[in-house]
């Protein structure tokens, strides 16, 4: 036997199962969250998701799920730049809204939070590196 499945007592309806399903391990509502806030509330950005939910409905997880990851490669500046043409021009694409910030600003790095320094000592952490006079190197090199 290869597959076994409920045969549906009424016509039209499907009968699915729970198990074939996409796990989503971060509900939607969080990442919506997310993103409003590393923008800043920004009311653009409330109003594309909206329009985003309206335009792509099917594919509206998807593309919040690429948005929430991919927009700390940019300052919220460059994102509400972004939002404000992708409103313009009707554009309701997550991986094309990114490519629209890769135009409009440089990627920054994305640092996570700092994990491996749980260990240290703060003191450690705040501490200055020494500095040396530069006329010192000179004396050395001449």
């Amino acid at each position: 036997q290869i597959a076994r499945h409920v045969i549906s007592d009424v016509r039209g309806k499907y009968v699915l199962d729970p198990a074939h399903r996409k796990n989503h391990p971060i509900s939607l509502s969080k990442r919506e969250q997310a993103i409003m806030e590393y923008c800043n509330y920004d009311p653009l950005a409330q109003l594309w998701l909206e329009n985003l939910r309206k335009d792509k409905s099917r594919y509206y997880y998807d593309n919040v799920r690429i948005l929430s990851s991919e927009m700390r490669h940019f300052e919220p500046s460059t994102l509400h730049h972004a939002f404000e043409k992708s409103l313009d021009c009707s554009m309701y694409n997550a991986k094309d809204f990114i490519t629209l910030c890769d135009r409009i600003g440089k990627r920054i790095p994305i640092r996570d939070a700092d994990t491996h320094n749980v260990n240290i000592p703060p003191e450690i952490l705040n501490e200055a590196p020494e500095k040396t006079d530069i006329n010192q190197y000179n004396k050395y090199l001449s």
